[in-house]
């Protein structure tokens, strides 16, 4: 069996496939992501819709509901068979829906239209099942936990299931959806602007107002926008990132062998471990979050040779990226827009990648860019 995993060139934004073929015919296709703040919306359907020729998605996972990462949904769903996205608050809705409003300009937007349908019940007519997946506050161990077959889950999965298809030996989908808290100076700065209700809700008509510039105190898109810029300077919106690791369900003995030698280069380019890869979307890679990120993967992770960098490698989204996650990787993904971001990608996180010995890969929005690796599968 072979594998073709794709980091399609969108800039700033995160869309990641995965086909894998049997006798030159794909049998099953994975998905990560599916947006961009880069590319317009002709433009980026043209790029996903090109990328998947209108084939079957048997699992696409969703590692957050910010525009940058779900604004192409709409291209693909009704290819989508199963919907994977973390479990989140109402509190984290409204923040979000907030969040994408004022980075699209739009109240009613791509992101926004999904998170309302997350949040209600699912249409009949629709092709595709919504699964979610449990948060937790503390690692749980995931050998204890039951695989589950993609094709037949049908209810919320446990935190710390591994995820399997018939159709691909030996291969898991490993979903962790780590639990935070909102970040308070961000709700208290959306509850002072208006449009975030103290006790629970999105004020939609304050929000709309201020889009259309028919604020009554003069607010306007504009400079809500500034406001909001300086405030996530210093702090992060992106509390809730759903990370995914893909590959063989058993690598004990490439753990062992990198264990044992303690970097990286024990295995040669062929080894098959290769192929193993961790998504983290816009994970925060804080100490402690880190800290239990290895905890939850363990194996998983010292065997992951490719790692998707949290955040398009920005600097706040805490920045931990030491031996803890890449003290085994060779290559680092970083999607991100070329020449537009001063913060992103963070040149010290960079630099930090490369002390460690990982090949940082940036895949920006021109088309050279596009990071795809061929992997032939062991039975």
């Amino acid at each position: 069996m072979k594998l073709i995993r794709t980091f399609h060139p969108v800039g700033h934004g995160a869309f990641y496939t995965e086909r894998f073929y049997e006798g030159g015919e794909c049998v099953f296709t994975a998905v990560y992501d599916c947006g961009s703040d880069t590319l317009n919306g002709s433009s980026l359907a043209t790029l996903i819709g090109g990328a998947l020729h209108g084939e079957p998605i048997d699992v696409l996972f969703l590692s957050h509901f910010h525009s940058d990462h779900v604004n192409g949904f709409s291209v693909i769903k009704n290819q989508c068979t199963k919907i994977i996205l973390p479990v989140i608050s109402t509190e984290e809705r409204d923040m979000s829906f907030i969040h994408n409003a004022i980075v699209t300009g739009r109240v009613d937007n791509e992101a926004n239209n999904l998170l309302k349908r997350v949040f209600s019940q699912v249409d009949d007519s629709e092709n595709y099942q919504i699964i979610k997946v449990d948060s937790v506050r503390e690692p749980v161990e995931p050998s204890n936990a039951e695989p589950i077959e993609i094709e037949s889950v049908n209810t919320t999965i446990p935190a710390g299931a591994p995820l399997y298809s018939r159709k691909v030996p030996n291969w898991i989908y490993l979903p962790y959806n780590l639990h935070h808290d909102v970040n308070h100076a961000i709700k208290n700065f959306f509850i002072e602007k208006g449009i975030l209700n103290a006790g629970g809700g999105v004020n939609t008509d304050r929000l709309s107002e201020i889009i259309n510039g028919t604020a009554h105190d003069g607010m306007s898109l504009r400079n809500i926008r500034m406001k909001y810029n300086a405030v996530l300077r210093q702090n992060n919106p992106n509390q809730h990132s759903m990370t995914v690791y893909s590959g063989y369900k058993d690598c004990d003995v490439c753990c062992k062998c990198r264990r044992h030698y303690r970097h990286r280069y024990c295995c040669d380019f062929d080894c098959p471990f290769q192929a193993n890869c961790l998504y983290t979307g816009d994970f925060v890679a804080s100490e402690s979050n880190v800290e239990k990120l290895e905890q939850f993967y363990d194996d998983y992770l010292y065997s992951s040779a490719t790692v998707q960098i949290p955040h398009h490698a920005s600097a706040n989204v805490g920045g931990h990226y030491g031996d803890d996650i890449f003290r085994y990787a060779r290559i680092g993904i970083i999607s991100t827009q070329f020449g537009k971001y001063s913060s992103m990608p963070s040149n010290d996180v960079v630099m930090n990648i490369m002390d460690e010995g990982v090949v940082p890969l940036f895949v920006t929005e021109h088309k050279r860019s596009i990071v795809e690796r061929m992997y032939y599968l062991l039975d």
